[in-house]
């Protein structure tokens, strides 16, 4: 059986890197900082799930890049992240999965993605 993949998406390294730490496990992780670039990598290697942050570098915002991809793949659980609590109902109106305000609780997120079978 193939290792399932994920996609971590914040314009900030760090919480790429917390992220990967706590769910990373068994699964293979592709990360990127801009939205671009995740539309990218989500086309070559595709993902199991997206973990997705609102604000990005670049042209491609959090919101824009969970429409296109729920638009194609409604299957793909996407897990958005802000600091921005106001747009929580937004977001999953949207086609999100699940909101995680920032800062958020890294044992709330690992329960989150062990429920996809994830770790």
């Amino acid at each position: 059986m193939n290792p399932k993949k994920l996609l971590i998406v914040d314009d900030n390294p760090d919480v790429r890197a917390a992220i990967e730490e706590a769910i990373g496990g068994d699964c293979t992780v592709f990360t990127a900082g801009r939205g671009d670039e995740a539309l990218l990598q989500f086309l070559k290697y595709g993902a199991d799930a997206i973990i997705l942050d609102v604000e990005l570098e670049g042209c491609l915002q959090g919101t824009d890049l969970l429409k296109l991809i729920k638009k194609g793949y409604p299957e793909i659980p996407i897990v958005m992240m802000s600091a921005r609590y106001d747009l929580k109902n937004e977001l999953l109106q949207a086609g999100a999965d699940r909101f995680f305000d920032k800062p958020f609780d890294l044992f709330e997120v690992r329960g989150f993605f062990s429920k996809l079978g994830f770790l």
